[in-house]
C-alpha cells in the first residue's frame, strides 16, 4: 500500500473505494466480520423470505456445508492479502477478484434455501463466478511477476553488497580479506594442474609514498592511490587478480604463465605505474617508481610462507635501491 502512486486513476479508485485507504489491520477485522455477517444475512434473508423456504428435506446441507466452507476460505484469502501489503494493482485485482467470488458463493448459498423463480440468484452466480476468477487469475499473475523482480532485486543487492565487502573503495581492487578468502581455493586448485605453471605473487609497494602524503597533502595520495589501482585493473588479464593489501601496498596474481612471462610482465606493469602522474592544484606533477617482489608457488608453501617470500623479495629490491622487479 506504501506503493501507491498519487495518479487521477488512482484517485478515482480512493473515491469509489473508501477501504483502499484503511489500514491493513483493519481490513483483517473487516473481512473477519464479513465471515460471521455473511452466513448470517443468508440465515436471515432465507427465514424471512415469506412462501420462498422450501421443506428441510429438499435442503442439500451438503453443498451448504461445501459453500459456506468455499466462504470462509474466500474471507481468509481477503484477509491473507491484506496481511502481504502488496504493490496496488496487485491488491486491487486480487481483491476485487475474491470479494466477487464471495459475493457469487453468497448467491449460490442463498439459492439452496430460497425459491428464485427470477433467476437473479443463478444469474449473479453465473456471472460473478468468472468475472471473480479472470480479475483474481489477473491478480495472481501480477504477484508471481511483483515476486520475480522482487526476487531480482534482492539476488542485485546481494551481489552490489558483497561487490562492495570485496572491494577497496579507494582503489576499486580486491580487498586484503578477499585476498586471505580466495589465495587458499587459488592454491588448492593450482596444486591440481600439475602441467601448469606455478602461480606468481606480486608484491608492489610505491617508493617513498609517505612523502607525496608529508608533501602535498592526503588528498593526492589517494589520488595516486586511486590511479595505481586502476593501472593494476587495467594490467589484470581475465583470470589474474589485482588487490590493495593495505596502505601503499598492493598484490598481484598471475596464473598460467612462466617465470619468464612473469618477470617480463612484471617490468611492465612496474613501468605502466611509473608513468602515472598526479597534478595538483598548484600545478605541480607528482609520481613515484614502484618496487616489485615476486614469488611462485611451491607443493610445500602455505599462504603465509607464499607471501613471506614475496615480501623478501620486496624487501631486497628496495635495499638495492627501489623501482625495480625482484624474484624470490
Amino acid at each position: 500500500m506504501d506503493t501507491v502512486k498519487q495518479c487521477g486513476f488512482v484517485s478515482f479508485l480512493e473515491r469509489m473505494c473508501p477501504l483502499i485507504k484503511l489500514e491493513s489491520s483493519r481490513l483483517i477485522w473487516i473481512s473477519i466480520c464479513i465471515i460471521f455477517l455473511c452466513p448470517a444475512a443468508v440465515a436471515v434473508v432465507a427465514l424471512s423470505y415469506e412462501g420462498a423456504i422450501p421443506k428441510i428435506t429438499e435442503v442439500e446441507f451438503l453443498d451448504v456445508a461445501g459453500e459456506l466452507l468455499l466462504l470462509v476460505l474466500v474471507q481468509f484469502w481477503i484477509i491473507t492479502i491484506a496481511y502481504a501489503g502488496l504493490q496496488f494493482r496487485t491488491y486491487i485485482y486480487l481483491m476485487c477478484g475474491f470479494g466477487i467470488i464471495a459475493m457469487a458463493n453468497t448467491a449460490d448459498l442463498l439459492d439452496e434455501f430460497i425459491f428464485d423463480h427470477i433467476g437473479t440468484l443463478k444469474f449473479i452466480e453465473n456471472t460473478a463466478y468468472p468475472l471473480g476468477m479472470m480479475l483474481a487469475t489477473v491478480g495472481l499473475f501480477k504477484l508471481s511477476r511483483d515476486y520475480r523482480e522482487l526476487i531480482q532485486k534482492v539476488h542485485k543487492d546481494r551481489d552490489n553488497w558483497r561487490n562492495k565487502a570485496n572491494h577497496d573503495q579507494l582503489t576499486g581492487l580486491l580487498n586484503r580479506r578477499y585476498f586471505f578468502e580466495m589465495m587458499p581455493e587459488i592454491m588448492d586448485v593450482a596444486w591440481g594442474r600439475e602441467n601448469e605453471p606455478a602461480p606468481a605473487l606480486l608484491m608492489l609497494d610505491i617508493d617513498l609514498f609517505k612523502s607525496v602524503n608529508d608533501k602535498f597533502g592526503h588528498d593526492v595520495g589517494d589520488l595516486l592511490l586511486g590511479s595505481v589501482g586502476e593501472g593494476i585493473s587495467q594490467f589484470c588479464r581475465h583470470d589474474d587478480a589485482g588487490f590493495r593489501l593495505g596502505g601503499e601496498e598492493f598484490g598481484v596474481l598471475l596464473t598460467g604463465a612462466d617465470e619468464e612471462r612473469v618477470l617480463e610482465a612484471a617490468q611492465r606493469l612496474r613501468q605502466r605505474l611509473n608513468s602515472i602522474h598526479i597534478r595538483t592544484e598548484q600545478g605541480i606533477l607528482v609520481s613515484r617508481t614502484v618496487s616489485i617482489g615476486v614469488s611462485y608457488l611451491n607443493t610445500s608453501d602455505s599462504l603465509d610462507s607464499w607471501m613471506k617470500r614475496a615480501d623478501s623479495a620486496l624487501y631486497q629490491a628496495k635495499e638495492q635501491g627501489r623501482n625495480q622487479v625482484v624474484i624470490a
